[in-house]
């Protein structure tokens, strides 16, 4: 299982999306990046901050490719990528994927295109909330599931998946990890979970989905906030990963 953390990027620098936190992380993003590096982390997510704005010579690609080079991190980017081009440069530049958020929904053509240029390397967010698909700028899509998409990004090529499924307060339940299992075993491509953790407790809870599919999960704020120790829960998950290992239920069926 994969802890990857958030880091969001604007003109160079680190985003802090929990300002007030106790203890504030480094804004110069080699610096957290070294600092994630050595507590064991692996992959990172970037958020581009830059990356949607029109006309942007997005800045943070020299950045990017030093935290590929000089770190050693896998990284995989969203953040309102729009053309082929900006794909393109994020992938000259050492990304190893990127991940498509609306466009996904209103360009499907778009989202093809891109997957059969760049084979295995385009991804998509799924966000599930009251148990149907949210997209941003739009409310929800009711008129089609998670699965429903699933297959249509499946059948054009797309490659993995950022799945998101809570409950009306925004929060992970009992209910929503059998969502998320039943999604997993469905895909047929990776997936990662998309909603930020709360509690040790629910990160042991999804490593054990990890022999259905699910191969990671995003934190976010989570990090910021110091909610998690990140050297602490990277042990945590290796010795989870071993108990699941042995738990005879979360075999994957044939």
């Amino acid at each position: 299982m994969l802890l990857i953390p958030t880091l969001f990027l604007r003109h160079q620098h680190v985003v802090n999306p929990a300002p007030d936190a106790k203890s504030p992380l480094p804004t110069d993003p080699l610096a957290l990046g070294r600092q994630w590096k050595a507590a064991g982390i692996e992959m990172l997510h970037i958020v581009d901050l830059d990356a949607g704005v029109v006309g942007s010579p997005l800045p943070n690609l020299p950045l990017i490719t030093r935290l590929v080079t000089e770190c050693g991190f896998h990284c995989q980017v969203m953040g309102g990528i729009r053309t082929a081009e900006t794909a393109k440069r994020y992938f000259d530049h050492g990304v190893a994927r990127i991940f498509l958020e609306s466009i996904a929904y209103q360009q499907p053509t778009f989202a093809e295109d891109l997957a059969r240029r760049f084979p295995g390397r385009i991804g998509v967010e799924i966000a599930v909330r009251h148990g149907k698909v949210a997209i941003k700028g739009w409310s929800v899509a009711p008129h089609k599931s998670a699965t429903d998409y699933l297959q249509q990004f499946r059948a054009s090529g797309i490659a993995a998946v950022l799945y998101a499924d809570v409950n009306e307060h925004g929060m992970l339940a009992a209910e929503n990890f059998q969502s998320i299992r039943a999604f997993a075993q469905q895909a047929q491509m990776p997936v990662l979970h998309h909603t930020d953790l709360e509690t040790t407790e629910q990160l042991e809870q999804l490593i054990h989905l990890e022999k259905f599919g699910v191969m990671g999960t995003i934190l976010g704020k989570s990090v910021y906030e110091g909610r998690f120790d990140l050297e602490a829960i990277v042990t945590l998950t290796k010795e989870q990963e071993q108990i699941a290992a042995a738990d005879e239920d979360t075999v994957m069926p044939s």
